[in-house]
């Protein structure tokens, strides 16, 4: 009632380690699957991986980004629900079909959601014929995902980001999102020039780095398709890969936002990465015994590192002076960043 914004603050750390919570239980779930390990310690590692990065940090104190937050709630929770048993009953579609309307009211990203659900039984499930069994859900989601379309059309007049009209074109947006792909790899395991405000614009890259940039994305794809489900650790490296692809391609495709990246639209596509990389590290612990000591040395030690960097994201997200001066620092033709910094110094005054 007195405009506080700590209620947000509780409901986005909430959030975030609930969201946490279910990246490590579906972390040991995909351990079991594709590799018959016991769940509890690729869980703890996803979980603990994930509370702990940087960038998520980031996004769990930003109050603008707690929609983003919501919506990859209820998107692990459908993961979860989904994931649980081969065979749907009536109730499960029921549960399924309202998480994921809940998800597409929090986020329209979250579009993504049944190519998510459908990329996780492409490569967990042995046999193909498991695949077209679960037909059913596949086409409710669609169903979902079209009528949510239609009815955004409807009313809107367009199913892309409102804000976005005439920022970008569509040809110069979809180019450089390739690009971004990297930047948000990048950002995820390098805790480094993490930005509020990312004043990245099309004359700061060249026409070669565009079209690199998507080639080994492609390339990557199609290896992942054609190779990923040869082996458990084949189908674990291609599940994260896409899930993190797919998860993000409704904000890095063609549909043009007001930002060419924003750290947030990476939070849910980093879950992904890291159920599929603790897995892969429990595996390799579990292959060569005699490393044990050494992976756990090294996790104990990235865990610590990303922890205090996360600290430090909390620190400047709690100074909105520090906040803007960060991003005119790595920015400095950022005009927005100028101006807010302005508004605030104008507001303590």
């Amino acid at each position: 009632g007195d405009g506080s914004t700590l209620p947000f603050h509780i409901a986005g750390i909430l959030f975030h380690g609930l969201c946490a919570l279910f990246v490590g239980v579906l972390a040991g779930r995909l351990s079991s699957r594709l590799f018959g390990i016991p769940p509890l310690c690729p869980a703890v590692i996803a979980s603990l991986w994930f509370t702990a990065l940087p960038l998520s940090a980031g996004v769990a104190v930003y109050i603008y980004s707690l929609s983003e937050i919501i919506a990859a709630f209820f998107g692990l929770l459908l993961l979860w629900l989904a994931s649980a048993s081969e065979r749907m009953r009536v109730f499960s579609y029921i549960w399924i079909s309202a998480l994921y309307v809940l998800a597409l009211a929090s986020k329209q990203s979250s579009i993504a959601i049944p190519a998510v659900v459908f990329l996780w039984d492409f490569f967990t499930l042995r046999r193909t014929q498991d695949i077209f069994k679960r037909w059913k859900l596949y086409v409710v989601l669609t169903g979902i995902s079209l009528c949510y379309l239609l009815m955004r059309w409807w009313y809107f007049g367009t199913i892309g980001d409102l804000e976005a009209f005439n920022l970008f074109t569509v040809s110069i947006y979809s180019a450089l999102q390739g690009i971004m792909y990297w930047k948000y790899l990048q950002f995820m395991f390098v805790p480094m020039n993490y930005s509020i405000d990312h004043g990245f614009s099309p004359q700061m890259f060249e026409v070669y780095q565009c079209v690199i940039s998507w080639s080994l994305i492609t390339l990557i794809l199609v290896t992942a398709v054609v190779w990923g489900r040869r082996s458990p650790v084949r189908r674990a490296f291609a599940l994260g890969w896409f899930l993190f692809f797919f998860t993000l391609f409704p904000t890095s495709s063609f549909f043009p936002t007001t930002d060419l990246m924003a750290e947030r639209r990476a939070y849910l596509a980093c879950a992904g990465l890291i159920m599929a990389l603790a897995v892969l590290i429990v595996r390799l612990q579990k292959q060569y015994p005699y490393y044990k000591q050494l992976i756990a040395t090294s996790l104990i030690a990235v865990f610590s590192f990303y922890s205090y960097s996360a600290y430090t994201r909390v620190i400047v997200y709690s100074d909105e002076v520090l906040l803007w001066q960060e991003s005119i620092k790595l920015y400095p033709r950022n005009e927005r960043a100028y101006i807010n910094l302005a508004n605030e110094f104008l507001r303590t005054q």
